[in-house]
């Protein structure tokens, strides 16, 4: 998986949907982008090279052996599924601390790492976009702090292909700088 660092990119800020087809559009097939926007700067995790004019950097994600340290970023919808009768259910964004905070362990745990200090964890805000007549709402929360990886492959598929649920619109890339 390699990572691409794209300066300057202009997105669309009021729909999620369309800073998808923005990014995406830059390369040949979109099921395997994953993306981050920090301002104008957009961070790509992909197998694939980019197409056309984008002028990017890039370099390859590393494996880190279990018990590495590093600082993380990560951008994720926060949410649980709420079941009804019927058998049918739908996504319910967690909006308290104390549940918010409890899922991300839980993540973490299954990702392959766990959280040493948590230095920040946002206030959950809500990103939207449009797809023909569908609304897409998603609950977002952004974490910073400092991880440990506890199980290798397990860390390193969660690097490539991002936690959780909204990939596709800028969420679950885990950023990480060994410390």
């Amino acid at each position: 998986m390699n990572k691409y660092v794209i300066k300057n990119m202009k997105l669309d800020e009021s729909d999620i949907y369309r800073q998808h087809q923005q990014v995406t559009a830059c390369f040949s097939k979109s099921e395997h982008v994953r993306f981050r926007t920090d301002g104008n700067t957009v961070t790509v995790y992909s197998a694939q090279h980019p197409t056309g004019t984008v002028t990017c950097n890039m370099s390859v994600l590393p494996s880190y052996p279990i018990g590495t340290q590093g600082a993380f970023k990560l951008r994720m919808n926060i949410e649980k599924r709420k079941f009804v009768k019927g058998g049918a259910g739908r996504r319910e964004g967690i909006r308290d601390l104390s549940g918010i905070l409890q899922k991300f362990n839980e993540v973490a745990a299954r990702s392959g790492f766990s959280v040493k200090e948590l230095k920040e964890v946002s206030e959950p805000y809500i990103i939207k976009g449009v797809q023909k007549e569908n609304t897409i709402a998603l609950n977002v929360v952004d974490f910073n702090g400092l991880l440990e990886v506890t199980d290798q492959g397990t860390f390193k598929n969660a690097l490539d292909n991002g936690i959780g649920s909204g990939k596709a619109f800028g969420l679950g890339l885990l950023h990480m700088s060994v410390v």
